[in-house]
């Protein structure tokens, strides 16, 4: 960061790169799969060169995988992202979701979707040393509040009435097809 850019490993994972006099930021690294120690690095006023300024790549060698399934009716659901530290993936081809994580990885797992919540909400785990297969979640889906605005005297629906629902923050619909809404 700094707007230094990025520097590739060459001829034995060896880098350089060089930054101006006085340069203060942070640099991290990143591979295709596996993660580092440490992760970043900061740096303040740098006025000398910072030789062995190293990284060790811990290889993935075990798995964390499980499967998400709606509550209500146990079919899978694509799409949920599952993360934690160095670790991320999406759940496809029936709800199935695969991390890959290094010996010894301890963190914890979240999962995400834009609607809905999940059972357990995450899950931790310390000095993984094996496949740790069967770490399923449930989405949850969230409750639909619908409805019908109408006037007091016809009975008719009434269209472009906003109706305000707050949840962790504002949401709104407004009524149409005769005074309907969903939120």
């Amino acid at each position: 960061s700094g707007g230094q850019g990025n520097a590739v490993t060459a001829d034995g994972g060896y880098y350089t790169r060089t930054v101006y006099y006085g340069w203060s930021g942070y640099a991290t690294v990143g591979y295709t799969s596996g993660a580092f120690s440490p992760s970043w690095r900061s740096y303040g006023s740098v006025t000398e060169d910072q030789g062995g300024q190293d990284y060790q790549w811990l290889e993935p060698a075990h798995t964390i995988s499980g499967r998400i399934t709606d509550a209500e009716t146990g079919n899978g659901v694509d799409g949920v992202q599952v993360y934690g530290a160095n670790v991320s993936a999406w759940s496809s081809g029936g709800g199935y979701y695969q991390l890959q994580v290094y010996e010894g990885w301890s963190g914890t797992i979240n999962v995400w979707s834009s609607r809905g919540t999940f059972e357990p909400a995450s899950r931790s785990y310390a000095g993984v040393s094996g496949d740790v297969t069967d770490q399923d979640y449930s989405w949850i889906r969230p409750w639909i509040i619908s409805g019908q605005v109408t006037h007091e005297t016809t009975g008719l629906g009434v269209d472009g009435v906003t109706v305000r629902l707050y949840d962790q923050g504002w949401k709104n619909a407004v009524t149409r097809d005769g005074g309907t809404y969903s939120l």
